[in-house]
């Protein structure tokens, strides 16, 4: 039998994962020994035995003239098996998924059950029209569509009097 462990997170969907202590290559060296290998990766593949790391999906985030486009890769999800919700600025996409096989053999059944949970946030540029966002999801891409709303300047010039 396989290891559910390792099958949980094997999945693409968890390509990409973050330990957030060993993130920056300056602090990951000085908090862990350097015989320690996590001080040297910033990204990984999935795994059970670390708690530490948090499961994000890969994101695209591309701009044109009217609007910034956001893309999400989650394979085999619907779009019920995922959050999108924004706070101060901050998008966060979050979910879980579920997979349940069950095979029968001369021997027996086998029956595995996995579930990974994975969430990814993306600070918003200002001009970002929230309220206008859309989402769509199709064929395991996410993609968000946000307007820019030029009135919204980033910089302001400020007079010293």
């Amino acid at each position: 039998m396989a290891n559910l462990w390792s099958s949980v997170f094997a999945d693409p969907i968890f390509n990409e994962v973050r330990d957030p202590l060993t993130r920056d290559p300056v602090i990951g060296r000085w908090l862990f020994a350097p015989t320690d290998d996590r001080a040297l990766t910033t990204t990984t593949r999935g795994d059970a035995q670390n708690p530490n790391q948090l499961r994000a999906p890969r994101v695209d985030m591309t701009e044109n003239d009217k609007a910034y486009v956001i893309k999400a890769d989650l394979p085999g999800l619907q779009k019920g098996d995922v959050k999108i919700h924004v706070e101060d600025n901050m998008l966060t996409l979050e979910g879980e998924r579920k997979n349940e096989r069950e095979e029968k053999t001369d021997r027996g059944l086998i029956i595995e059950r996995s579930f990974g949970h994975f969430r990814r946030s993306l600070r918003l540029p200002v001009d970002a029209e929230i309220e206008k966002c859309t989402a769509r999801m199709e064929n395991g891409v996410l993609q968000l569509e946000l307007p820019k709303n030029p009135a919204r300047e980033q910089r302001k010039q400020i007079d010293i009097q």
